[in-house]
């Protein structure tokens, strides 16, 4: 793979990642991880009163796959 095709796929995941959590989808990256949203609400008496006002704020998380899980079993910490 070359450079530009590398920087081809990067540039598409900073397009595509967004707009799909956006639409409320979790972005699996294979063995690397998985981003999604998840949103902190104000609570409603009953079904009818629940708007998008009513969300205070939303949070990007990131799940790790087993490559990274695998990696950060092995790090070794050092002081220099």
């Amino acid at each position: 793979m070359s450079q530009a095709d590398t920087m081809a796929v990067i540039e598409s995941l900073l397009q595509n990642i967004p707009r799909y959590l956006a639409e409320g989808m979790i972005v699996r990256l294979g063995e690397l991880g998985s981003f999604y949203l998840s949103i902190q609400a104000e609570g409603s008496p009953d079904v009818k009163s629940v708007n998008a006002s009513k969300v205070k704020r939303n949070r990007l998380h990131f799940r790790a796959g087993k490559l990274v899980k695998q990696m950060l079993k092995h790090i070794k910490y050092t002081r220099d």
